[in-house]
């Protein structure tokens, strides 16, 4: 999954992770407490944003903020959509390329659909633009 981490608050917790080929983050000291520390400084700088934009676009688990306002991206859809796009930093991504992300969307159609319902969901209007007859973009 994309931009999912594992962690675990010691080596037998992170054991049947470790075993199936994920590798959580485990704290030096294994307590609860450090391990929220861990992840919180982890997702600190782990966060995806629009590099270059006037307004910087942050994405932490479902909420998008740009300056002054956030939103919560409801639909597992729209969150891929968006990650997507910020991931591209700016360049076109084909009409092919979500539905080869997204399985449910096997057609232009349905991820025209999608990128509505993005649009709708984001709360700046303009955000993710359309580039006619190659895809989308985000708006930096």
């Amino acid at each position: 999954m994309l931009g999912a981490v594992a962690a675990a608050v010691g080596p037998v917790t992170a054991a049947p992770l470790v075993a199936a080929g994920i590798h959580p983050l485990t704290p030096e000291r294994y307590r609860m407490g450090a391990l929220i520390r861990l992840v919180c400084d982890h997702l600190e700088q782990q966060r995806v944003g629009a590099p270059g934009h006037e307004a910087p676009v942050e994405l932490r688990d479902r909420i998008v903020t740009v300056p002054g306002d956030q939103a919560s991206l409801a639909p597992p859809s729209s969150l891929t959509l968006l990650r997507l796009l910020l991931a591209a930093g700016g360049t076109v991504i084909s009409l092919a390329h979500p539905a080869q992300s997204l399985p449910k969307m096997a057609d232009d159609h349905s991820v025209a659909v999608a990128i509505s319902r993005l649009r709708r969901a984001l709360p700046t209007p303009g955000l993710v633009a359309t580039v006619i007859k190659h895809g989308y973009r985000i708006d930096v």
